[in-house]
Order: structure tokens, then C-alpha cells, then sequence
């Protein structure tokens, strides 16, 4: 795993994949879709208790200064999503950004102040798909 990734706890398979989007030239859009626990789980006392709403509403409140500061911008956030086709997932929160290249994507998770953020989406979220696309050519 990458020196980068301690503060995401991130499997093997999930640092594979997020080192393929570093490959990735020209901007890159990524797709979140996140289920929201009732109540945060946080390790330990720091933080204290509140819902999982109030958990990414304080990752959110950084994040967004976060994704700017390596070229990105979010293009949607939304409460509620709802799979039109498919398996009829249910979405508490989707978060579509776009970033110049997948190495912004990466220097994300190289940022001290993103990585302490990033305890609050662990605490707050139960499910996530995230989708990381290129363009078309």
C-alpha cells in the first residue's frame, strides 16, 4: 500500500484501483453514492456522538476546500437517489466532482488536512459505491 493511504484504511484491492485512476490523463469525473447510518461510529470518543448526517456534513464542510485545492469542483450534491434501472438501490447521498486528472484524485489522498476530515465519511457512512471515468474520447 501507498504512503498515502493510512488515514483511508484502505484494502489492497482499493489502493490497486485508486493507483490505476492516478494513471488516468485529462479530467476525470467521480461518482459518489453513499447509505448514511443512523447514528456515527466513531474509533474512540474524539469526535463525539451525532447522526450520520451530522457526520458527513462535517466531512463535507472540509472537503469541499479539499477537492479545490487540488483542481476539483463539485458539479452535484444531493440528499436522497433513487436507481431508476437496475437492482433498485436506494442512495442516502449522491456527490458527483469533477477533477482535472486521476493524479488529482490521488494528491486528495495525500492531504493531511482531507485525511483527518476523512474520519467523519468513515464514521458516518454504512455503504458507498464511488465510480472514477474519464471522459469519452
Amino acid at each position: 500500500m501507498g504512503e498515502w493511504d493510512s488515514g483511508l484504511r484502505l484494502s489492497a484491492e482499493d489502493v490497486e484501483a485508486l493507483e490505476r485512476v492516478a494513471g488516468m490523463e485529462g479530467p476525470v469525473v467521480v461518482v459518489n453514492l453513499f447509505a448514511l447510518r443512523d447514528q456515527a461510529v466513531y474509533d474512540g470518543d474524539r469526535d463525539g456522538p451525532c447522526s450520520g448526517v451530522e457526520a458527513m456534513l462535517r466531512y463535507a464542510a472540509v472537503s469541499r476546500e479539499r477537492v479545490a485545492a487540488v483542481g476539483g469542483r463539485f458539479v452535484h450534491r444531493g440528499f436522497g437517489g433513487h436507481a431508476v434501472w437496475g437492482r433498485g438501490e436506494r442512495w442516502d447521498l449522491v456527490v458527483v466532482a469533477r477533477y482535472p486528472s486521476g493524479a488529482a484524485v490521488l494528491e486528495l489522498f495525500r492531504d493531511p488536512v482531507y485525511l483527518d476530515v476523512y474520519r467523519h465519511r468513515r464514521a458516518a457512512v454504512s455503504d458507498q459505491r464511488v465510480v472514477v471515468s474519464p471522459p469519452l474520447p
